[in-house]
C-alpha cells in the first residue's frame, strides 16, 4: 500500500498488523501457509505468502533446508527491485512458531537483513519472538476497529481462502455474453483503426456508468486491431476501469478471452497492483495467441518488479495519436492494393462471352444442299 494515491493504514502493534496482512494478500491464510513481508522506511512495501511444505518441519530430512532456501530465493526475487529494511515472517497455526523462527533464519543468511519471526495463534493472539530471551512476547489486536477503519479505506474484505480468492478472477462457468454476428464483426473490421478506437472508448463509458452495455461488440473492436485494444486499455487506466474490463473478461466466449484478459490484467496491476489476482487472470490467456506479448510484457513487470505507479507512466505518457494516424494510414494502403489487386485479376480474366465461346467443342463443315431455285 505504498503507491502513490494509495490509502496508508497505520497499525499500532504487531497484533493489528497480523489483522491487516488478509487484507494485503485479499485472503485469509490457512494454518499451511507462511507470510513474507518486506519492510522499508516503516512500511510493508511488499507482501509474498507461500504454503508449506510437510518435508520442512523435519529438519534432519534430507533436502529440507536446501529446498527452503530455494523457495525463499524466488520470493527475494520477486520482491526485486525493493530493497527492504527488514523482513517479518509470520507462521499460521499450531505449528506457526517453529516455521516462523526456521523460515526467518533462513531469509536472514540469504538476505542478510535482519528479520522478526511472528506467530498467529489459533485463537488470535499473536507471539513476536524475541531471540535475546528466547521467548515469545504475546500480543492482541483490535480487528473490530481496524476492519472497520479499512472497510472505510475501501479496501474489500479479504477472501476466506486462497482459492475462494483465486475464483474471484476466473472466467465465469458460463459465458455472459455472446459474440457479434459475422456481419458486424465484418462490417467493423472495414473502418478505421481510429474510427473503431473513437467507438470502443465509448462503449467502455458505457459499460462504466449507466449508458447501453454492448460487450460483444467493444470485445470485437479490441480484438480487430492492435492499436484499437491500446487506446481502449490507456483510456481505462486513465478512468480506473479496471473493475469493468475484469467483468467484460469474466463473462467472455472463449474466442475473446485473451484479448479482454491480457487487457484487464494491466489495469488491473496500474490500479490496484500485482499478486495472485493478476497472475491468475493470465493464466487464461494463451501464449499462442496473438494478444500473447501484452501478456508477456505483464509477467516480466510482475517479475521485475516494475511498481504500478512506474508502469501507468509509461503507458500513459507520450502522444499516442501518432500510433493510430500511422494505423489508419496502413490501413488505407492495404485496402487500396487490396483493390488494384482485385482490378487486375478481374481485367486479366476472360470474359463470360469468351469464356463460353473457348469451352464449345469444334464444329463440323457445313454442308449446303442444292438450290431449289
Amino acid at each position: 500500500m505504498s503507491d502513490e494515491g494509495k490509502q496508508v493504514i497505520e497499525v499500532s502493534n504487531p497484533g493489528n498488523l497480523a489483522v491487516s496482512i488478509p487484507y494485503l494478500l485479499g485472503y485469509r491464510p490457512s494454518d499451511e501457509h507462511v507470510v513474507i513481508a518486506a519492510v522499508a522506511s516503516d512500511r510493508v512495501v511488499v507482501v509474498a505468502s507461500a504454503e508449506w511444505v510437510p518435508v520442512y518441519d523435519q529438519l534432519d530430512s534430507e533436502g529440507s533446508r536446501p529446498n527452503l532456501r530455494g523457495r525463499l530465493v524466488n520470493i527475494t526475487d520477486v520482491m526485486e527491485p525493493v530493497v527492504p529494511d527488514s523482513y517479518l515472517i509470520l507462521g499460521y497455526g499450531s505449528q506457526g512458531r517453529d516455521r516462523a523462527i526456521l523460515v526467518g533464519a533462513h531469509l536472514e543468511d540469504l538476505t542478510g537483513q535482519p528479520t522478526t519471526s511472528m506467530a498467529v495463534e489459533p485463537g488470535g493472539s499473536v507471539g513476536v519472538f524475541n531471540p535475546e530471551r528466547y521467548a515469545w512476547d504475546v500480543y492482541q489486536g483490535d480487528a473490530g476497529r481496524l476492519e472497520a477503519e479499512l472497510a472505510y479505506a475501501g479496501i474489500p474484505r479479504p477472501a476466506p481462502t486462497r482459492q475462494a480468492h483465486v475464483d474471484k478472477f476466473a472466467p465465469y462457468p458460463e459465458q455472459k455474453w455472446d459474440a457479434l454476428p459475422l456481419a458486424e464483426q465484418l462490417s467493423i473490421e472495414q473502418t478505421l483503426p481510429s474510427e473503431r478506437a473513437a467507438q470502443g472508448i465509448q462503449l467502455l463509458a458505457a459499460m462504466q456508468g449507466t449508458g447501453e452495455r454492448d460487450p460483444g461488440r467493444l470485445a470485437h473492436l479490441m480484438r480487430s486491431h492492435r492499436e484499437v485494444r491500446d487506446e481502449v486499455l490507456l483510456t481505462a487506466i486513465q478512468t480506473n476501469a479496471a473493475s469493468t474490463l475484469l467483468e467484460l473478461y469474466r463473462g467472455a466466449p472463449t474466442e475473446y478471452r485473451d484479448v479482454t484478459g491480457a487487457a484487464a490484467a494491466v489495469t488491473m496491476f496500474t490500479e490496484f497492483g500485482g499478486g495472485l489476482a493478476v497472475e491468475e487472470v493470465l493464466s487464461h490467456v494463451s501464449p499462442t495467441s496473438d494478444q500473447a506479448a501484452l501478456s508477456e510484457l505483464m509477467d516480466g513487470v510482475l517479475k521485475g518488479g516494475i511498481s504500478p505507479s512506474d508502469l501507468r507512466l509509461v503507458l500513459t505518457s507520450g502522444d499516442h495519436t501518432v500510433a493510430l494516424q500511422a494505423a489508419d494510414s496502413r490501413f488505407l494502403t492495404d485496402r487500396t492494393q487490396q483493390a488494384l489487386s482485385q482490378a487486375k485479376d478481374s481485367l486479366a480474366a476472360p470474359s463470360p462471352k469468351q469464356a463460353k465461346q473457348l469451352d464449345l467443342p469444334p464444329r463440323a463443315p457445313i454442308q449446303h444442299g442444292p438450290a431449289i431455285w
